[in-house]
């Protein structure tokens, strides 16, 4: 009997650690009774009251909820200092939220005090790293936002306190980080130092400024650094940043922003940036002007030409723009075959009713998809639809 009352007293103490990890590893609990209702609670229990303020078609949103709530670090912080909501911000009292706190990209992630005033607030997918440490933040009256914001205002220079203000302000994804780092950039002698070349180059957000000037200056510095593709696409993102804030109006004085920034090489960045601007808006007649004058001027390559063929038969039936593409589906070939630009040349003669060369050419594409072993099964489908013409 002892024996048994042994095992027995050992197997309850099993199952009650057991229980005791469950209740350790509990993620986030979140309160059920709304806004309103985690207000007074707040008021009650002294805490502050985070939101989770999301929406359904969010994909950051869904894994912050399916990868970092449920877990027990983050669990246990933020059900020690937080009274913890989730609200969708397109329904119910969340539309109201949403404009009372200017909530524009989601998810953002709210901190607010019993009487329902900003405390902190970031935006976007967090880690449990990042997320412990924006708890941590915003506990924090010298971390808070509210509280930095107030330095700032007041004039306060100090370096460490701009380079870490500037961090959380570049986290409300709203670009008002821009005029702190240029503050920050201010009280340095010297930019080329490695922590202010990856400061400028993370917060570079305006053609208009010195640190772009600076950036170009050192262009060379940078790509060592960050790599050609990089940069390239950060003087994009810029570039279409200040096209969007004028539209068309602009691109008659594109051709300068370009030669600020490639003395050497101007037209040819201007025209390939209006042709990829006019695709991706898909206004398809200034497209084939744009393209039109970059081929004519340049030795486009086999991709270029294919690109540009491929745009107009998916986004066209116009005759005439259909013989265009053609036109460069045909030059593309030309310069070197693949399943790829044969695949567009058939379906623009398809589509301009040429039946016997778009078999024609689907035949070819046949042969050179079994001689190089890609799978060709796309162009195998041509022959039915060229079939029923």
């Amino acid at each position: 009997m002892n024996i048994k009352l042994l095992i027995f007293s050992l197997l309850t103490l099993s199952f009650s650690s057991l229980f005791a990890q469950e209740v350790d590893y509990k993620g986030v609990d979140f309160e059920e009774d709304g806004y309103q209702a985690a207000l007074k609670s707040a008021k009650e229990s002294k805490k502050i009251v985070f939101i989770d303020a999301f929406t359904t078609w969010c994909g950051p949103c869904k894994k912050l909820k399916r990868e970092i709530f449920p877990d027990s670090n983050v669990g246990n912080f933020f059900n020690t200092h937080f009274l913890n909501l989730e609200i969708n911000m397109e329904k119910g009292e969340g539309v109201a939220l949403a404009k009372a706190f200017n909530v524009k990209a989601y998810p953002t992630l709210l901190f607010v005090d019993d009487q329902g005033k900003l405390l902190h607030r970031a935006t976007g997918f967090h880690t449990v790293e990042e997320l412990l440490e924006l708890g941590k933040a915003a506990i924090d009256p010298n971390r808070q936002l509210v509280s930095l914001e107030n330095r700032f205002k007041n004039g306060e220079k100090n370096p460490d306190f701009l380079y870490q203000y500037a961090q959380v302000r570049f986290d409300l994804a709203d670009d008002s980080y821009e005029n702190v780092a240029e503050t920050y950039l201010e009280t340095q002698p010297n930019w080329g130092e490695e922590k202010n070349l990856r400061f400028i180059f993370k917060f570079l957000n305006n053609l208009d400024s010195k640190s772009f000037d600076f950036f170009l200056k050192n262009k060379n510095r940078f790509e060592e650094k960050f790599g050609f593709d990089q940069v390239e696409n950060k003087i994009q993102d810029l570039v279409l940043k200040k096209i969007e804030t004028n539209h068309d109006t602009l691109l008659t004085g594109i051709d300068k922003i370009y030669t600020k920034i490639y003395p050497d090489a101007h037209e040819k960045m201007s025209d390939k940036f209006k042709i990829k601007y006019f695709r991706e808006n898909e206004k398809t007649a200034q497209f084939v002007e744009s393209a039109s004058n970059y081929f004519s001027k340049n030795d486009a390559s086999a991709s270029e030409l294919n690109d540009a063929a491929y745009y107009i038969f998916d986004s066209s039936d116009e005759k005439k723009l259909l013989k265009k593409g053609l036109k460069w589906a045909e030059q593309s070939v030309k310069k070197e075959k693949s399943l790829q630009n044969m695949d567009v040349l058939i379906g623009l003669n398809y589509k301009l009713g040429k039946k016997s060369k778009a078999l024609k050419y689907t035949k070819e594409a046949v042969e050179i998809g079994r001689k190089s072993g890609e799978n060709y099964d796309f162009i195998l489908a041509w022959f039915d639809k060229i079939n029923k013409m």
